[in-house]
């Protein structure tokens, strides 16, 4: 490698790690908070269906109904 090239690439990994991350603005952090609570509730409701629905419990109805 010539050594002219070294110090390019030392110098460009200076920049870039020398640059702030970027957070996601609030909006997407809170779209991405709101999606993911929507997916844990959607899990949590199928699981207790089907236990419901395997097991013929009189929750079944109303576990259908909120999912």
């Amino acid at each position: 490698m010539k050594s002219g090239k070294v110090p390019l690439a030392l110098g460009v990994l200076l920049v870039f790690s020398a640059l702030p991350l970027v957070a996601a603005p609030p909006s997407a952090q809170g779209l991405r908070n709101d999606m993911r609570k929507l997916w844990e509730d959607h899990i949590t409701w199928t699981r207790l269906y089907i236990v419901s629905a395997a097991a013929n419990l009189p929750n079944k109805d109303a576990t259908a109904q909120r999912l």
